[in-house]
C-alpha cells in the first residue's frame, strides 16, 4: 500500500475515534456533572421521582467517603469526566481490585439501587402476603447466600435481608420499603432449582427456560427502556442457579447507559457502551477461578430477552475470598437440608 494511503486510513482512524470516542466510556459518578447528566439521563427514560430521589441520595451518601479505586492502570481522566477504554475487557483488566472489595461501609447494595429505580416499569403481579408456591430466597451469609425455602414473598424478602440492612436502606436513600420492592427483591434475587443431569451443551438453554419459566409464573413484567441485567451462576450437579447482581441498562439516543452499584459495599458505576452484549466481559470480570469453582457456569442476562454464556476474567480477590462470598463453599444440598440458615449479613456482587 502507498505511504500515501497508509497516512490517510491513519488520519481517518485517528479521526473517527475523536468524532465518535472510545467503545466504553466509564464514570464512578464522582463528577457532579456526571451524575447531573446521568439523572437527565433518567428522567428522560421516565424514572420515578422517588427513584430518581432515592438513586442521588445514595450516590452522595457513599461518597462521603472518598473513592478508594486507584485509577493509575486507567487512561487519563477526560474533560468530560468519564474514563475511556477500547472495550469492557480493557476496562477490567485496569481494575487494581474487583469493585466490589472496596474498601468501605456497607451500604446499599445492587438490586436495592436497581429495583427503585424501576419501580412501576419492572414489576410483578404477585401479592407479597399470599402463599403459594414457594420462594427459593437467598438469605443473608456470612459467606455465599444461602438457601432458604421462604412460603411469601414478604418472608422471602425478610430472609434475604436482615432487619438492620432494610433499616440502614430506608435511612441512606430516605424511603420505605415498598410492597413492590418487596416482590420483586424476592423475584430476583433469588435461587432457581435446576433439572438435574443436564448435559454442559445444554445448559445454557435448560437454565434460559427455567428463568424465563419462573418469571412468567411470577407475573414479571419487563420494560425495554428500562432493562434488567442480570447476572446468574449455576452448578448442575446441585441443581441450582443463584442470581445475585443486578444492574440496569437505559437506551439513549446513540448508545446505552449501563448503571450498577458494586454489592453493598463498592461504587456507584457508570459505563456508555454501543451494545448490551458489550457487558458481557464487564460481568465476566466479577468472576474468580475461585467463584467458578463454587459455581462452574454463569450467565448474564437482559431482560427475559438474551442470555450469554460467561467466562472467569476478573482478578483474584485479595481477601481469599472468591467474591463477597466464601471460596470454594458448596451451594445448599436440597436433600440434605444443608445450607438452609439464616446467616449475618447480604453479601453480593
Amino acid at each position: 500500500m502507498p505511504k500515501t494511503s497508509i497516512c490517510l486510513c491513519l488520519i481517518l482512524s485517528l479521526t473517527s475515534q475523536r468524532l465518535y470516542g472510545a467503545n466504553l466510556r466509564v464514570s464512578f459518578l464522582t463528577n457532579d456533572v456526571v451524575l447531573a447528566e446521568t439523572v437527565g439521563i433518567l428522567k428522560a427514560a421516565r424514572v420515578t421521582d422517588n427513584g430518581i430521589k432515592a438513586f442521588e441520595a445514595a450516590v452522595h451518601d457513599y461518597y462521603r467517603e472518598p473513592l478508594k479505586v486507584n485509577p493509575s492502570g486507567f487512561p487519563a481522566e477526560g474533560p468530560d469526566g468519564f474514563f475511556e477504554f477500547g472495550s469492557a475487557a480493557d476496562f477490567v483488566n485496569a481494575l487494581p481490585h474487583r469493585l466490589s472489595e472496596t474498601e468501605h461501609e456497607f451500604g446499599v447494595n445492587c438490586f436495592a439501587t436497581v429495583l427503585h429505580l424501576v419501580e412501576g416499569w419492572v414489576y410483578t403481579a404477585i401479592d407479597v402476603d399470599r402463599v403459594g408456591a414457594p420462594f427459593l430466597a437467598a438469605c443473608a451469609s456470612k459467606g455465599s447466600p444461602r438457601l432458604r425455602i421462604a412460603a411469601t414473598a414478604q418472608d422471602a424478602f425478610s430472609a434475604t435481608y436482615p432487619a438492620w440492612y432494610r433499616r440502614e436502606v430506608v435511612r441512606i436513600v430516605g424511603q420505605e420499603w415498598t410492597r413492590a420492592h418487596i416482590g420483586s427483591t424476592a423475584c430476583f434475587y433469588t435461587f432457581h432449582a435446576l433439572p438435574r443431569g443436564v448435559a454442559h451443551k445444554d445448559l445454557e438453554k435448560v437454565v434460559w427456560a427455567v428463568l424465563r419459566s419462573r418469571w412468567k409464573a411470577r407475573g414479571v413484567h419487563f420494560s425495554t427502556d428500562l432493562q434488567l441485567v442480570l447476572l446468574h451462576r449455576a452448578r448442575p450437579e446441585y441443581g441450582i442457579i443463584l442470581t445475585d447482581h443486578a444492574g440496569l441498562l437505559v437506551k439513549t439516543d446513540d448508545k446505552m447507559m449501563y448503571l450498577e452499584k458494586a454489592g453493598g459495599r463498592g461504587p456507584f458505576l457508570r459505563m456508555d457502551v454501543a451494545d448490551a452484549q458489550d457487558l458481557v466481559p464487564f460481568y465476566g470480570g466479577k468472576l474468580t477461578p475461585a467463584m467458578v469453582n463454587e459455581y462452574p457456569d454463569s450467565f448474564m442476562s437482559v431482560n427475559d430477552a438474551h442470555i450469554w454464556r460467561m467466562d472467569a476474567r476478573g482478578p483474584e480477590s485479595d481477601t481469599g475470598e472468591g467474591s463477597d462470598t466464601s471460596a470454594g463453599t458448596a451451594p445448599p444440598d436440597l436433600s440434605s437440608g444443608k445450607g438452609l440458615e439464616a446467616g449475618q449479613r447480604t453479601r453480593d456482587r
